[in-house]
């Protein structure tokens, strides 16, 4: 099961605009995936990743955006199949990702 949500707020600050955004993904715990059956099966943690911006847009080029990513710091592991060789003999090497930690920035950027 995979969801996702996105909210996009805008609004005057004098002569400038800003914009609130927010959005989530979640993806639910996958408890019997089955890689390969010669070899087991494999799962992965439900996961729910959330960011938020706050952007003011000071003319039509220039902009900054504060933001946060990964809002709930996420650490959920993650099998990502298709990225690790299949082996027929000896065994394989499997890949599980993590989410990039909680991440708080600025972005500022000028439109040509």
């Amino acid at each position: 099961l995979t969801v996702g949500t996105f909210l996009n707020y805008s609004f005057p600050i004098g002569a400038w605009e800003g914009q609130l955004a927010l959005a989530a993904n979640y993806v639910s715990e996958n408890p019997d995936y089955q890689y390969n059956p010669i070899i087991q099966t494999y799962s992965h943690d439900s996961i729910l990743i959330a960011r938020a911006g706050l952007s003011v847009r000071a003319d039509s080029h220039w902009g900054a955006t504060l933001f946060v990513d990964n809002i709930n710091n996420e650490d959920g592991r993650v099998f990502q199949p298709g990225v690790s060789p299949i082996a027929t003999t000896g065994p394989v090497a499997l890949n599980y990702t993590r989410p990039r930690p909680r991440t708080v920035g600025v972005q500022v950027d000028y439109q040509f």
